[in-house]
């Protein structure tokens, strides 16, 4: 996923010359082809990703399209205050790209799971969440930063992941949501982010009919649509690698209060959060062995 984003990236910086990418001293093997095409618009700022923000927030003020880029908490937790003022106040083109979402660099400990990141970050007003499940849907998430003005927060998860999705994504708009299996059962599961992938693997193992929707956007969703997929489902599970508290759940959950005020959503409908109960977890290990100890999912709830 990082790959096939930092490679898009590549080719978008290579053709305009607006694009600048900074990193907090990682990046290595992934990086050093935009600092030999243009050393003078790639900048490694060092560990100091607050500084990274505000010379961010500096060149996006000259008109510049910039990312910067670090590890899961570190360009958005560490930076929280920096982002709010100089980029989101402001309403800059930054791009905040942050690799390792959830447990991905899970042996590292608790310091690198990106578990709150994604809840924290979507307060903040005028920045865009973006959280794709697989490459493709990064690639194409890539190509939309580089066409819109706005700042954005993109939460990659790291290498090699299986891929969902079997063409690409020429369509995709911010808000939409795509439908994984292209299903309409009475069940459907909502989820985001690489751990998509997982779930559409067992859905497909468990022979299940349960339709699974993918949310590549926490941000300006399509409501209609979103309506619409509410009222023909009889149960709704929301799958996410992160704290259950103001996490993708709770995202889901406000938007269907919204929905039923506006009487877009009108149906009864069971609904269940599953995700990472709000605490720490003091285990190290790699991302599948720390799913297991915190995400516990039971499809036995849609019998």
């Amino acid at each position: 996923m990082r790959n096939n984003f930092f490679n898009t990236l590549f080719e978008g910086f290579k053709k305009n010359k607006n694009i600048y990418v900074l990193t907090g001293d990682i990046g290595y093997s992934v990086l050093e082809k935009f600092n030999e095409f243009d050393k003078n618009r790639f900048i490694n700022v060092g560990i100091s990703e607050q500084n990274m923000i505000g010379v961010a927030a500096g060149l996006a003020h000259e008109d510049k399209i910039v990312y910067v880029y670090s590890i899961g908490n570190f360009p958005s937790l560490r930076c929280l205050e920096q982002i709010r003022y100089d980029v989101c106040y402001h309403n800059k083109n930054v791009k905040i790209v942050s690799v390792g979402s959830g447990f991905a660099y899970g042996q590292l400990g608790a310091s690198h799971h990106a578990t709150e990141d994604m809840a924290i970050m979507r307060t903040i007003p005028n920045i865009i969440i973006c959280n794709p499940s697989d490459s493709v849907e990064a690639r194409k998430i890539c190509h939309i930063s580089q066409e819109i003005s706005l700042p954005m927060y993109i939460r990659l998860n790291k290498s090699n992941e299986p891929i969902i999705h079997k063409t690409e994504l020429e369509n995709l708009k911010i808000g939409d949501i795509i439908s994984a299996n292209n299903e309409n059962y009475d069940y459907a599961i909502f989820t985001t982010g690489q751990i998509s992938e997982n779930i559409y693997r067992e859905i497909i193992k468990e022979n299940r009919k349960i339709s699974l929707y993918i949310f590549p956007f926490l941000s300006q969703i399509n409501k209609d649509k979103f309506s619409k997929i509410i009222n023909s489902h009889k149960k709704i599970m929301t799958i996410e690698e992160s704290q259950l508290n103001g996490g993708f759940g709770s995202f889901i959950l406000e938007l269907i209060s919204d929905c039923r005020e506006t009487n877009k959503v009108y149906k009864d409908f069971k609904f269940k959060r599953i995700g990472i109960n709000n605490k720490f977890t003091s285990k190290c290990g790699s991302q599948e062995y720390l799913r297991k100890l915190n995400i516990s999912i039971d499809f036995n709830w849609f019998d």
